[in-house]
């Protein structure tokens, strides 16, 4: 199962989503699975979570990320001790993993130039 701890920009609290099997970011929505939830929307580069808005990402250590769209889906990539999704990108243990296009609403993963519609993170 995974979680996903939202960060504020600003000082207030911060919102745990989940857990859940997976979380699927598709074009500028947030998914819970497996009912596949709107839990979020990406306006702005930031997460609009239960009326508030949201400038960080944090998965649960261990877990991992793929991209997926209307046919095959990419390899797996993770675990990660440490996946963090902030203004538009997606960086796994520090490193660039995916970055959020906002004129075609596509994630392009950085280590095969290839954009998908979804990333999908869960855990290994």
């Amino acid at each position: 199962m995974v979680q996903l701890n939202m960060s504020p920009m600003a000082v207030g609290a911060r919102v745990t989503l989940g857990p859940a099997p997976w979380f699927r970011l598709e074009r500028h929505e947030l998914r819970e699975g497996p009912t596949e939830r709107l839990v979020g929307e990406l306006r702005n580069r930031q997460w609009r979570v239960e009326g508030r808005d949201f400038t960080e990402v944090m998965a649960t250590p261990g877990s991992t990320l793929r991209f997926e769209g209307d046919g095959p889906v990419s390899r797996q990539y993770g675990p990660f001790q440490s996946l963090h999704i902030s203004d538009g990108k997606a960086l796994g243990d520090g490193k660039l993993v995916a970055r959020f296009d906002d004129d075609t609403y596509m994630w392009r993963c950085t280590a095969t130039q290839q954009a998908w519609p979804s990333i999908v993170v869960a855990s290994p």
